[in-house]
């Protein structure tokens, strides 16, 4: 019975062996310190029992007697060494100063050391312990030096705690509570009764807790790769921020891994992504690697000492590529730095500024993003507009301004288009190339074709004079497919009596060619109610020529790029005048954007153009400033 303790000890450290190594923990220097404890635990239950039943062979000569009691020490003070390296490691785990880490380990180490000094003196003095000629052991003076060791070691360990409590893992407080207090009872029930002994049994209970806590297989980290999950992330990223450090952080993207799998077989897919894993994880020392989903992992470096040289080796790495038995492979990478400064707001504006950047890097397809000032003042105008968007109303800035469009064979105003504004808070007008990317993004283009078509409207009504004119209104092609799109449209021209035919329609060729079937369909069903489809940016795509002949379009837009280059290209000059005549010859209307200067109408009327859009006649104005112009410089003929 006096080693029941032991054979549990072995029992319980051979099972958590058999889940530890299976699962290969082992992957950062403190797994790596928790499997070297286990496997000197198991050592030391061992040779304890081996000692025993070597003390009842009379046979035994006595310098293996000392010698295996003397490994049994040995193995005993090394485990209790690394169990408080372990211990203080993770509590210093999310500390960068090295002051608390470098004297924990000095005072551990240097206990240890002393230690294993008078066990090797213990060969001569039999201070710790010795065996007389019938094999009896004897405790000599020293024998129970080891207690203060351990004693020492505990206070290395809540010494530690109690300076960084702030930033230590929470499990940590948990297993202090649990474990030391009962480690400290077990070395009081040891001292006493010396004769029982259940140091090794304390041991892997310890070893257990440790286990549960912090190396089990739901402890956050990814089942394929090894790297630490979303969840460990967000919370390193809270203790570091807690903490206030300066930091740097990368995240990574896969891209286009698919391309790969389908080339190679699914069998690749996870062979890619352990192996760029693999690697990311040993690339930089002082890194922790994280999986965020299957193909964008993150790298958190708690110092911006050289922030260069690990941006350079992180790059070269996704340069390289991945080295395969099926080949080399490719996978195409995104790569964002941060640097987080001591003085950073809060970790949800850094997720914020980190989630533009990587939207910055897929918008502009760039390889690599870096995390600057300028960005950040680009993120939150990006935000502000967002914010801007969400009410499409007058009350909110939006104006509805009109071009004129000019008649080459009239030679006055026939026409307009609907050109949508935004104004800030200060009254300042915001580019339309700011917003409406976001309008679209988001889907509030919906919402302001229907403000453009309403403002149009009731702008054409108040206006009996204007009833010459027709206005043409962007519309994208997917709210053209939205069931209901017509009876809305119906019902606003007809709140404010607008005929049909002055209502027209502009989409541009890469909105339907996405579904060229459902486009002509619902172009067709408009054309039925009254109103006119207009082509919008011609000669910008790559469309099939003969679908467009198809098309039910009343009117051709040219690109202002062709009224900015018809001049000077003689070859485009042929080109543009065959397909106006043909547009001619099929009943269209073709009118030339971005016409800016005299030789550029002139050249434009020379190759058939029927009508001129530009700021050569006039730029876009707001309603009340067309009125004007319409009253104070053309006249209907």
């Amino acid at each position: 019975m006096v080693f029941v303790g032991d054979f549990f000890a072995i029992g319980l450290i051979i099972v958590l062996c058999m889940f530890y190594f299976e699962r290969k923990h082992f992957l950062s220097f403190n797994s790596r310190i928790f499997a070297a404890c286990l496997i000197l635990i198991g050592l030391t239950a061992g040779t304890n029992i081996f000692c025993y039943i070597t003390m009842h062979d009379p046979a035994a000569p006595l310098w293996m007697l000392h010698l295996l009691n003397s490994l049994y020490f040995l193995f005993l003070m090394a485990g209790s060494a690394l169990l408080t390296l372990f211990l203080l490691y993770s509590i210093l785990e999310h500390v960068c100063h090295a002051f608390c880490r470098v004297m924990g380990t000095s005072i551990t180490l240097g206990l240890t050391a002393a230690y294993l000094l008078v066990l090797l003196s213990n060969f001569k003095t039999g201070a710790i312990f010795y065996f007389d000629q019938n094999h009896v052991y004897h405790r000599g003076p020293l024998n129970g030096i080891g207690y203060f060791v351990i004693l020492g070691e505990i206070f290395v360990i809540f010494m530690a705690y109690f300076r960084n409590r702030k930033v230590a893992p929470k499990a940590m407080r948990r297993v202090l509570l649990q474990t030391l207090p009962s480690l400290l009872l077990g070395l009081l029930i040891q001292r006493i009764y010396s004769e029982i002994m259940i140091t090794t049994f304390f041991m892997a209970m310890l070893a257990l807790v440790l286990f549960l806590n912090f190396q089990g297989r739901h402890s956050g980290v990814d089942e394929l790769t090894r790297l630490n999950d979303r969840s460990r992330f967000f919370r390193e990223l809270d203790l570091r921020f807690s903490i206030k450090q300066r930091f740097q952080v990368f995240y990574i993207e896969l891209k286009d891994l698919e391309d790969h799998t389908k080339h190679y077989g699914k069998a690749l897919d996870d062979d890619i992504i352990y192996l760029f894993a693999s690697g990311l994880r040993h690339l930089i020392p002082q890194a922790t690697c994280f999986q965020l989903s299957r193909l964008t992992y993150a790298v958190i470096i708690p110092t911006v000492k050289n922030a260069a040289q690990n941006r350079e080796t992180l790059q070269k790495y996704l340069a390289a590529g991945l080295t395969h038995s099926s080949g080399h492979i490719y996978p195409d990478t995104i790569l964002v730095e941060y640097i987080v400064d001591e003085d950073s707001t809060s970790v949800a504006d850094f997720h914020a500024k980190l989630d533009y950047a990587i939207h910055t890097a897929h918008a502009e397809h760039k390889p690599y993003v870096y995390y600057t000032p300028a960005l950040g003042e680009a993120m939150h105008r990006r935000q502000y507009l967002l914010g801007r968007i969400q009410q499409v109303d007058a009350a909110h800035g939006f104006e509805v301004w009109l071009q004129p469009i000019y008649s080459l064979h009239t030679d006055c105003l026939c026409s307009a288009e609907a050109l949508l504004r935004l104004r800030d808070d200060d009254g300042k007008i915001i580019r339309p190339d700011e917003f409406i990317p976001l309008a679209e993004e988001s889907d509030v283009i919906y919402d302001i074709t229907w403000f453009v078509v309403e403002q149009v409207c009731r702008f054409l009504h108040d206006n009996s004079a204007l009833d010459f004119i027709s206005v043409s209104v962007n519309l994208p092609m997917p709210q053209l497919q939205i069931p209901g799109f017509l009876d809305r449209l119906n019902r606003i021209t007809e709140e404010y009596g607008i005929e049909h035919r002055r209502i027209c329609l502009e989409i541009t060729e890469r909105t339907f060619l996405e579904d060229y079937d459902t486009a002509k369909d619902c172009m067709q069903s408009l054309c039925q109610a009254g109103y006119r489809m207009f082509l919008d940016d011609f000669g910008v795509g790559y469309s099939n020529f003969s679908w467009l002949l198809q098309l039910p379009f009343s009117c051709i837009k040219l690109d202002s790029s062709i009224s900015q280059s018809i001049e000077t290209d003689e070859k485009s000059r042929d080109t543009i005048r065959s397909l106006i005549r043909l547009f001619q010859e099929r009943g269209n209307h073709v009118i030339a954007e971005g016409a800016e200067t005299e030789s550029q109408v002139n050249t434009l009327s020379s190759c058939g153009v029927d009508r001129i859009q530009g700021y050569y006649y006039a730029k876009p104005m707001d309603m009340d400033y067309f009125l004007d112009f319409y009253q104070n410089t053309y006249h209907h003929a």
